[in-house]
């Protein structure tokens, strides 16, 4: 289908299934929510950039960040 798998990497975890390995520690839930954080960020990035779309006004379904632990 050529969907790109993109996953956060462990020591222990095999590079060679993903299609863009992110390095970091798989096991804390931190890490995990520091990288959804920014891939979030990047998604809305990404559709505010695009010219087709209102940005006035929020789509009903856009992504909401992950909460922050502090």
């Amino acid at each position: 289908m050529g969907i790109k798998v993109v996953a956060l990497i462990d020591t222990d975890s095999n590079p060679d299934k993903v299609d863009l390995p992110i390095p970091g520690n798989d096991d804390s839930i931190r890490s995990i929510r520091l990288m959804l954080n920014h891939l979030a960020e990047a998604v809305l990035t990404g559709k505010n950039s695009n010219p087709a779309e209102n940005k006035d006004a929020p789509a009903a379904d856009e992504p909401k960040a992950v909460p922050s632990l502090s």
